[in-house]
């Protein structure tokens, strides 16, 4: 159990602390609501995208869907009024999350999947 622990906190550190500081950077959203979005977007990416995805799809499929999310997900604050610019922080929150997907994906195969597996 421990070993899916791990694998969230480096999801939240590899993908959920600069999509914060992106979101701090380039919307007027304060630190609260950045760290906020971007825990969700790491709880939803590291459920859907991870668990639910990349077992039976596999990393390419895991990966589009993460970043996805982080789209949708930095896009949406644009409903509570909060200025995003779409051609900036959005597409780059997904960026981000597909160039750790295709890092954390891997790592997440070879060190929860393949010993759950095993076990």
């Amino acid at each position: 159990m421990a070993k899916y622990g791990t694998a969230y906190l480096w999801k939240a550190l590899i993908n959920g602390l600069p999509v914060a500081v992106l979101l701090i950077v380039t919307t007027n959203v304060g630190i609260g609501l950045a760290l906020a979005y971007a825990f969700a977007l790491t709880v939803l990416a590291y459920l859907f995208g991870d668990f639910l995805i990349l077992p039976p799809f596999g990393n390419a499929a895991a990966t589009l869907v993460d970043g996805g999310l982080a789209f949708v997900t930095v896009f949406s604050l644009r409903t509570y009024g909060v200025y995003v610019d779409f051609t900036h922080a959005a597409l780059v929150a997904a960026a981000v999350m597909l160039v750790e997907g295709l890092y954390f994906h891997a790592f997440l195969w070879s060190h929860v999947f393949q010993q759950r597996a095993g076990a």
